[in-house]
């Protein structure tokens, strides 16, 4: 039986919520352009350094992700245990997972 696909999921989220994330962002910079405030700054450091950290704890996820699946399919083959699991939607979502969290923490964040 296959899981549930847990990269559609992330992958709605991101298409839903991103959009409109921009448009928050696009709008505070096209204001604040003239005059920017220590506000407005932080909000554009933040911009940027949060996609690194996404970067890395989705490289970091995702390599934690084909490891388990590689241990579990070498366990399944040892013992001869049938696998029903799809390891790619796992990896691929754990990668997306850093990506799709941040998208909702900010939609809340700047919907204040």
């Amino acid at each position: 039986m296959m899981s549930d696909n847990k990269t559609a999921t992330e992958i709605a989220s991101l298409m839903t919520l991103s959009p409109w994330v921009i448009g928050a962002r696009l709008g505070q910079m096209w204001m604040s352009s003239a005059h920017p405030t220590a506000g407005d700054r932080r909000e554009m450091d933040r911009m940027v350094t949060e996609k690194l950290q996404a970067v890395g704890e989705s490289f970091i996820a995702m390599n934690v992700a084909m490891a388990t699946a590689m241990t579990s399919a070498t366990l399944a083959l040892a013992t001869g245990s049938p696998r029903a699991v799809n390891d790619l939607d796992a990896i691929v979502s754990a990668g997306l997972m850093p990506f799709s969290s941040r998208v909702r923490a900010n939609r809340k964040r700047l919907s204040r």
